[in-house]
């Protein structure tokens, strides 16, 4: 779990800076004239770093392992994720009556997270959930690629693990808590993650 906190501190250090700049450009100007560019500033940043800190929770915290976890909030928590950063488009497709059981949501946060990480130079990242909890993510966008030692991770070729790959670690580790195994397909300017995640029944 050590890597999984590294990974959410340094995904906040950049909105975090942003907000500190904002001060500082309140601090160093006297006349005001930076005054409403540093408040938007700080107000666009502080956002972003909470849509960030609700993503965590539940993509890291005990909140995402929740049995009333729904797919409903774990959409809204990802749009709102990818919506601070304006790189990427967010497609979620799932029946409104499917449910998850705990701990499938969590691993689909997560597997967001990795599917955007395709996305060098933006692009979209589809999601889509079947009702018997067969789940696909196909991140397209102009040059979209994992880096090799993420794809040797998640095809289980256990290399060093860094702050590279460690994300894809994680999904993969909470993928095999499920009984589950992500796999990965390549293409021109396309990368699709699988899983198959047991529905809940009620």
């Amino acid at each position: 779990m050590q890597g999984d906190r590294e990974l959410a501190a340094t995904q906040l250090l950049s909105p975090i800076g942003a907000v500190n700049n904002g001060i500082e450009m309140l601090e160093d100007f006297d006349d005001n004239a930076m005054a409403p560019e540093a408040v938007a500033l700080i107000g666009q940043s502080g956002k972003a770093a909470a849509a960030k800190l609700r993503f965590y929770r539940l993509a890291y915290g005990r909140a995402g392992q929740a049995a009333d976890l729904g797919l409903a909030q774990c959409a809204a928590a990802a749009a709102e994720l990818l919506a601070a950063e304006a790189r990427v488009r967010l497609d979620w497709s799932a029946a409104a009556s499917t449910r998850l059981v705990a701990g499938g949501p969590q691993l689909l946060l997560n597997l967001v997270v990795l599917a955007a990480g395709a996305l060098p130079r933006g692009g979209r990242v589809a999601v889509t959930i079947g009702e018997r909890g067969a789940v696909r993510l196909a991140a397209t966008g102009v040059g979209a690629k994992l880096a090799e030692a993420v794809q040797a991770v998640i095809q289980g070729r256990d290399p060093p693990l860094d702050h590279a790959n460690i994300h894809a670690w994680y999904c993969r580790r909470l993928a095999t808590l499920l009984g589950g195994v992500v796999t990965l397909v390549a293409g021109p300017d396309e990368v699709c993650l699988e899983v198959e995640i047991e529905p809940l029944i009620d």
